[in-house]
């Protein structure tokens, strides 16, 4: 919300010190998917827990879009125009996806 310019100060630090490649287009989209597909999944797994149901499905669904969408990102960042400015907190998302 803060690239689109709708909120102010929460992460411009982060987006101009962190993960510069979170900017770019495919950034932004990564950011709204993470912030919203990816909630409303985990919303679903919770409560498939709290009635007891299996959402299995739901959550290998979940893990293969957020593999992916990481594997993209990082591959993306370090192989465009942010490749040569790699900053220390790119490596937390590779312990995510490694881990």
């Amino acid at each position: 919300l803060e690239l689109n310019g709708w909120i102010s100060g929460s992460m411009l630090f982060y987006f101009k010190e962190g993960e510069l490649y979170l900017v770019t287009s495919h950034g932004m989209a990564i950011n709204y998917w993470d912030g919203t597909g990816h909630f409303v999944m985990y919303l679903f797994i919770l409560d498939g827990i709290a009635q007891g149901q299996e959402r299995r499905n739901l959550g290998l669904y979940w893990f293969g879009s957020i593999f992916n969408s990481m594997i993209v990102l990082l591959c993306g960042s370090v192989a465009g125009q942010f490749g040569s400015k790699v900053k220390p907190s790119y490596f937390l998302n590779v312990a995510f996806v490694a881990g």
